[in-house]
């Protein structure tokens, strides 16, 4: 979901005016599909950043998607998971997410190694990628390593709200 866009509101990239890589702000790349005209959007950490979605933006998204599944309107599997490298403690996820009135899907593909902070990596890494419903082309991918703390604290939020006794 987009904050600021109504469910069922339809955005679709718009045309790209030249093909191959294009500077968008600093790290950000534009790119022309070779399969369609239109447009690949990719968002470095760096550009999720500089977004400084507020948590009230966060919880009215999350609350707008728990309401879609709350009413059956979304398709969301189990997640699918895999344990590689050593430790034990380790997994990659993939979660793929469909909500038509939304007119939105895409998947999380989200990493866990508790190794790499002896390393000074980051716990969690990840990409969020979304797709076109009318065509299943992927249009924009973003770093997903810095957001899933405020995704995971607005689930929270919207649940007791919802769930919590008087």
């Amino acid at each position: 979901p987009v904050p600021g866009t109504k469910p069922g509101t339809k955005k679709k990239p718009e045309p790209a005016p030249a093909a191959g890589p294009q500077s968008q702000g600093d790290n950000a790349l534009l790119i022309r599909s070779q399969t369609r005209d239109s447009k690949f959007l990719y968002l470095s950490f760096e550009d999720v950043s500089k977004v400084n979605l507020s948590m009230q933006e966060v919880l009215a998204a999350v609350e707008a998607g728990f309401v879609e599944m709350g009413h059956g309107r979304a398709e969301m599997p189990p997640k699918n998971a895999i344990h590689p490298g050593s430790g034990g403690d380790n997994y990659i996820h993939g979660m793929p997410c469909y909500i038509p009135g939304m007119n939105s899907a895409g998947i999380k593909w989200v990493a866990g190694y508790p190794g790499n902070l002896k390393k000074g990596l980051p716990y969690n890494t990840g990409i969020l990628a979304l797709n076109d419903v009318e065509t299943g082309i992927v249009y924009a991918v973003m770093d997903y390593h810095s957001e899933p703390t405020k995704r995971t604290g607005g689930a929270s939020a919207i649940s007791a709200k919802y769930l919590s006794r008087d």
